[in-house]
């Protein structure tokens, strides 16, 4: 029985965790890739090219976490960590005799304009003028720098991903439970997001799809305004009321919590065009069935 190699980059932070458990629990070949733990290191030229080699699909999510303050030092390693990790992805696999068939590399939504009036497709104008928009730009540049006839190549523009192991959820729900969980700045910010056992699947869905090629966006289909986005937050805790914290708050706090404001105050609004147009079926499409699934 064939039993299909995948290959995460970057595989140890929340996300990576949570998607080493799924494949491993459904029966695949998982191989991780880190600087430190894992099992090849990007030092091992010889190791990634083995690791490579006859892959179904390699999947790079490594990068320094945005869970920081834009501090010019930190500036400066989110943007070096993401581009030197997918050139290095792209240097390997022109070494393979036998080159993965898929190379999912990450990306984000931030990519598209902070201040749009409607949702963004694939096909909308990369206009974001934030500092993770350039970042992003840069990200998905890197990749297709590589020209690869043997590889699929897809820019998997990521959201808000929402899991109780890890990301910001547990974050906001302690903050709820103290009361501290009502909108942030206007409240009308959009906030485009998915639930990860539906990000598990739509990588499954890519990899299975062979028509999907370029940039796709992966969020939840149902995008909600942050003052909808934490009530669903607060009663998934129980918890009714949140006081609201306005935009000077977050200014002001941001040093304390360690959070660039942006990340709060500005509006993520994407549409996954491609993946519904491909027949993906999202299990948790709407914003409360999401987070009850995380309790």
């Amino acid at each position: 029985m064939y039993v299909k190699k995948i290959v995460i980059t970057g595989g140890t932070g929340f996300i990576g965790q949570e998607l080493q458990s799924r494949f491993l629990r459904n029966g695949y070949k998982l191989i991780i890739v880190s600087r430190k733990a894992g099992d090849v290191q990007w030092s091992d030229t010889q190791g990634l090219i083995d690791s490579f080699n006859g892959a179904d699909f390699v999947l790079n999510l490594a990068g320094k976490s945005v869970d920081c303050r834009f501090t010019e030092k930190n500036k400066a390693a989110l943007l070096s960590t993401r581009i030197e990790t997918t050139r290095r992805i792209g240097e390997i696999i022109e070494l393979c005799s036998t080159p993965p068939l898929l190379w999912i590399n990450a990306s984000g939504a931030s990519i598209y304009s902070e201040t749009s009036i409607g949702a963004n497709t694939e096909a909308a104008p990369v206009s974001g003028r934030s500092f993770m928009a350039e970042v992003a730009r840069q990200w998905e540049a890197a990749m297709y720098s590589f020209k690869l006839p043997k590889t699929r190549q897809v820019a998997l523009r990521i959201s808000l991903v929402l899991g109780k192991s890890g990301g910001v959820l547990p974050i906001f729900r302690k903050l709820a439970k103290f009361l501290l969980a009502g909108s942030t700045g206007s409240g009308k910010q959009k906030v485009s997001w998915v639930n990860i056992e539906d990000f598990y699947r739509i990588l499954i869905h890519i990899m299975n799809t062979a028509t999907i090629e370029g940039p796709v966006n992966c969020a939840a289909p149902n995008v909600v305004n942050n003052k909808e986005f934490m009530r669903a937050i607060r009663n998934s805790v129980g918890m009714p009321f949140g006081f609201p914290a306005p935009a000077f708050a977050i200014q002001l706090a941001s040093p304390l919590i360690d959070v660039e404001p942006s990340l709060l105050l500005n509006s993520m609004w994407v549409e996954p065009a491609i993946l519904l147009k491909t027949g993906f079926k999202f299990s948790y499409p709407e914003i409360n069935s999401a987070l009850g699934n995380l309790r």
